[in-house]
């Protein structure tokens, strides 16, 4: 059974609001008005001159920095990334990182399949591949990305993306924050994403609550854990307007939906979920033996949940 050991994050201290950045994203200031106050999406954070793989260094700093961490029992390196290109061909992010950081004889894997929800992959793959290996071996999961186009910055009428990194350490054989079940979804009539014309746009909104519903009630089935059990819910930080709606239609407190960090961060790829589980245990939502769970949703359309116990 696969566990957090520990994990952190880096976002950049330069933040745009969607209000200053609505000519850029070929919307009205009215339209960006309704970014605010309908989808809660205030600010994004920008990588002003640096790369996802500056983004992914610095988180790795703050999370490896403290000594804490004997680099030798890192077995595996997973970079689960939404962009399909990261960098210059014939570079490799993840090889530059493993060798910075003294990880020379980590097998390294990058993951991008499922966009968003990539990081759910990523801990599967990690969760397999550590049974080959000693007790105490470790898998480093890093997500980061850096939006550098208008069309990945805007999902017309659903998100902004912020530019960010985290990286989280996880193993097996241990009895904190372990991993009790999950799921991946995939509905690939809507694999057209950004590019779905506008009815089945339409189609996809309206479907969107229950597919979420019902993917995580697959992942709270398979170790017998009710909705209402649940002390939190870490989301992908699509928008406000999701979660409210679905706090709403499936009876649960809004107070159990960690979305605070939407108004500040918006929507950061894959690490959103990461980014989340940082805060909200470094503020004290979480306590010995809550349920907690993280969602995330990939364009395409694949969504993920993953029930955790802290």
């Amino acid at each position: 059974m696969l566990s957090i050991e520990n994990a952190a994050y880096y976002v950049p201290n330069n933040f745009q609001s969607i209000e200053d950045a609505s000519s850029w994203f070929g919307i009205t200031p009215l339209q960006a008005k309704i970014y605010k106050r309908v989808f809660g999406l205030n600010t994004f954070p920008v990588a002003d001159k640096l790369f996802a793989e500056d983004l992914v260094k610095k988180t790795l700093y703050n999370l490896l920095s403290d000594g804490s961490v004997n680099f030798d029992s890192i077995k595996l390196i997973i970079h689960a990334h939404t962009g399909q290109v990261l960098c210059p061909f014939g570079e490799s992010v993840i090889n530059n990182i493993r060798n910075e950081f003294y990880m020379n004889d980590a097998l390294y894997i990058g993951t991008s399949l499922n966009n968003c929800t990539s990081i759910f992959d990523a801990f599967e793959i990690a969760e397999i591949l550590l049974c080959d290996y000693e007790k105490d071996a470790k898998a480093l999961v890093i997500v980061g990305e850096v939006t550098f186009t208008q069309a990945l910055r805007l999902v017309p009428n659903v998100s902004v993306t912020g530019d960010a990194a985290a990286a989280v350490i996880v193993k097996k054989h241990s009895n904190h924050n372990q991993l009790l079940a999950m799921t991946v979804s995939c509905h690939g009539e809507f694999s057209k994403g950004l590019w779905l014309d506008h009815e089945d746009q339409l189609k996809f909104e309206s479907s969107f609550q229950m597919m979420m519903k019902n993917v995580i009630d697959e992942t709270l089935n398979k170790v017998g854990v009710t909705l209402q059990e649940l002390s939190l819910i870490l989301p992908h930080n699509v928008n406000m307007r999701f979660w409210r709606q679905f706090s709403r239609d499936f009876n649960i407190s809004p107070n159990k939906i960690f979305t605070g960090n939407i108004l500040k961060y918006a929507h950061c790829f894959g690490a959103d979920a990461i980014i989340n589980f940082v805060d909200a245990k470094n503020n004290g939502h979480l306590k010995k033996g809550d349920y907690f769970l993280m969602f995330t949703a990939g364009l395409g359309s694949t969504l993920g949940a993953a029930l955790f116990q802290y």
